[in-house]
């Protein structure tokens, strides 16, 4: 019988595959107790591995319990311990007794192992034999078997064929008929509507994500405290916000009793810059920048001013004698503009107290122009006459604030810093690169620049300390980069909307 035989080849196989096993843990075991300074020399052997071998079993299990409680042993005690010692010759006599053991035993065994496994192979090889016969006139009939149902069938359906055949030629055919009926949807297949507006949207997304990344991406300019301190280590000194409307028009935006958001930053500005100075008997800030268009003259005029509200006796110095911009602010509320300045009287033609004049904005504010406009600026401030100028002025005023043209450019505010206990580092919002705040950094290590803190000018509305709005102003420095050109930022020169000039 089939099925006989099947079950026949399945036990011979289960028994010939548990005696292979035996045979491995066997050979296993041996080579273990050979090769056991590889393992480790205390290493524990498995148990329960050996059956029908009483004698072996309880002898590794021996063996175990010495080598744990040598490991207990070493937790508390040092090898050279006389228990740890002791220990280890048991450890080693019971391994020598088990590796005598199963050598005497282990060839018998594996003998016995080998002619059962004989035996059975034996067995499997006849079942074996018997099922290869056994199919091969199974499928001879099965063969014969299926030809004749198929040729059955075949000539069934031809005899159907063959009737109905007849009975069609008695009938009248139609013209035309129908072979498979229409299937109409609810949608149409094309232009698939969901498939559109999921194309859409994603690109309508998509997109406009792209281009701010990439703006921002190419955006170098400085923007706001973060992007400051991302690359110095100078202080942060605060934001002057832009204004608007008629107020944007206005060089002085500091007016007594003046609640504006511009006004207020520079209080503020003036708040920090006393707290920096209050332990220095040296009141004099230099103002200074990386390049022109970034307002430090706006700047420094409207600290002054906001210094002499806090009835503080202000002077402010208009240093930049390469290009004046301290008269051009003052013209509204001084009818001179063509005063005497610092280039008369660092050339020797006036004295000092000449060229201190009032600046009409306030009682206790007071200015001296840069004058005539000199061929060698440099030199002039070299002059020992700028140190009596400085000797001077500290007797008479409060507070001494220098306009100077930028450190990036021209040496004249280097020379200068000699003089200040502060240095007053503007930028711009969106006109001031990032890689020019090194510039500052370099300066300060050099000692070129007492005290550097920056302030961040111009900022846009929404932006800073949360002011809805600032000042705004913008002119050209004229060093190299033209005369008064309008200054845009990198968003207003992509889509063509010019910055409001002053």
């Amino acid at each position: 019988d089939l099925n006989y035989l099947f079950s026949k080849l399945g036990t011979s196989d289960a028994k010939v595959v548990d005696l292979e096993i035996k045979k491995s843990v066997f050979k296993s075991l041996l080579e273990s107790l050979q090769n056991q300074e590889g393992r480790g020399e205390y290493s524990a052997m498995p148990m329960n591995l050996v059956e029908n071998n009483g004698a072996v079993t309880t002898q590794i299990g021996e063996y175990n319990k010495l080598i744990f409680e040598r490991e207990r042993l070493l937790k508390f005690a040092k090898k050279e311990n006389p228990n740890v010692v002791v220990l280890e010759s048991q450890i080693a006599q019971t391994r020598k007794n088990i590796q005598q053991n199963i050598d005497a035993n282990l060839r018998n065994i594996q003998q016995e192992i080998n002619l059962s496994l004989d035996k059975f192979k034996s067995e499997n090889s006849s079942v074996t034999r018997q099922l290869r016969e056994t199919p091969k006139k199974q499928r001879e009939l099965i063969e014969i078997t299926r030809v004749k149902s198929i040729k059955e069938s075949i000539y069934l359906f031809l005899l159907q064929k063959r009737e109905e055949t007849s009975l069609s030629l008695a009938t009248t055919v139609a013209n035309a008929r129908v072979l498979d009926s229409a299937i109409s949807t609810a949608n149409p297949i094309k232009p698939n509507k969901k498939q559109i507006v999921l194309v859409a949207l994603l690109v309508g997304i998509i997109i406009p994500i792209a281009i701010i990344y990439i703006l921002i991406l190419l955006n170098d300019t400085v923007e706001n405290e973060d992007d400051i301190r991302a690359q110095t280590n100078t202080p942060f000194l605060g934001y002057v916000t832009e204004g608007r409307d008629k107020d944007a028009k206005k060089q002085i935006v500091v007016e007594k009793g003046s609640r504006t958001s511009t006004a207020e930053t520079f209080r503020l500005l003036r708040s920090n810059l006393q707290f920096m100075l209050a332990t220095s008997e040296n009141k004099t800030v230099l103002t200074t920048s990386s390049m022109g268009g970034e307002g430090k003259s706006f700047v420094t005029l409207n600290l002054g001013v906001s210094m002499a509200l806090s009835n503080k006796k202000t002077i402010i110095l208009g240093f930049d004698l390469r290009k004046p911009k301290l008269t051009q602010y003052l013209q509204n509320t001084n009818d001179k503009t063509d005063v005497e300045g610092l280039t008369n009287y660092l050339v020797g033609d006036v004295p000092v107290e000449k060229i201190v004049h009032q600046s009409g904005v306030n009682p206790l504010l007071y200015y001296i122009s840069s004058g005539p406009v000199p061929p060698n600026p440099a030199e002039l401030i070299m002059q020992e006459r700028t140190d009596k100028l400085f000797e001077y002025l500290r007797t008479q005023f409060d507070f001494i604030i220098i306009d100077t043209p930028p450190v990036g450019m021209v040496v004249d505010g280097v020379l200068l810093a000699k003089y200040a206990a502060t240095t007053l580092f503007v930028t711009r919002f969106g006109v001031t690169k990032k890689g020019q705040l090194r510039l500052i950094d370099n300066m300060h290590k050099e000692g070129k620049l007492p005290n550097p803190s920056i302030v961040l000018n111009a900022v846009k509305s929404g932006r800073g300390y949360g002011y809805g709005y600032g000042y705004g102003y913008g002119y050209g420095y004229g060093y190299g980069y033209g005369e008064d050109k309008p200054k845009k930022s990198l968003f207003q020169r992509i889509f063509g909307i010019f910055s409001k000039k002053r």
